[in-house]
């Protein structure tokens, strides 16, 4: 999970150090929709686990 954070804080921010981020960062990270499964090489970004709901 924190590989997400991270690619996404080089993907977004300039930042090198922890102390380098702060609350704004954090919220903006929530409000990111990442695309489930994107680009994963054996589970196609399409699936839906039996207990979610389809959208």
């Amino acid at each position: 999970m924190c590989r997400y954070f991270t690619d996404w804080l080089t993907e977004h921010y300039n930042v090198t150090n922890v102390s380098q981020i702060n609350g704004e960062m954090f919220r903006n990270y929530m409000k990111y929709d990442k695309r489930r499964y994107g680009n994963h090489p054996f589970i196609n970004a399409e699936y839906t686990h039996p207990t979610e709901k389809a959208e």
